[in-house]
């Protein structure tokens, strides 16, 4: 997909999708690139972060490997989840005031893995459809 076609769909839909997660009081900004680089994560497709606390969230996705607006559709969904669930980040950034490093670490994982699953679950639950596991 074209960065420019990519930038017009969600100039046009994001509104509704908004309005669809009850985030129309959320200001999002989202950046469209070819690719994302993330060192740890190569094959990623998109990132958020959301921050519920000023209801905004940043959204950076990279439109080489999304094929259709169905797919970036998707997409923006899954990172929409990510907002939705956003009051669980609090707790996690609770933790990571934490002075043991090993606790740390092992919660982060869990942590995490648990998010991804659970957004998975609602993504299901919605009957979105999501097949990638390259998106964040």
């Amino acid at each position: 997909m074209q960065i420019a076609q990519a930038k017009k769909w969600i100039k046009a839909n994001l509104p509704r999708l908004q309005k669809r997660f009850r985030l129309e009081d959320w200001e999002l900004t989202v950046e469209v690139s070819k690719s994302i680089a993330i060192e740890e994560d190569p094959g990623r497709l998109a990132t958020c972060h959301p921050s519920c606390d000023y209801q905004h969230a940043w959204i950076d996705i990279g439109v080489d490997e999304i094929v259709s607006d169905k797919d970036l559709e998707m997409i923006i969904c899954h990172e929409l989840l990510h907002c939705v669930l956003s009051p669980i980040d609090q707790i996690r950034d609770l933790f990571s005031e934490s002075d043991n490093k090993q606790a740390q670490a092992i919660f982060y994982k869990y942590y995490y893995s648990a998010i991804e699953r659970t957004v998975r679950n609602l993504e299901l639950m919605l009957g979105l459809g999501i097949k990638t596991s390259q998106i964040v």
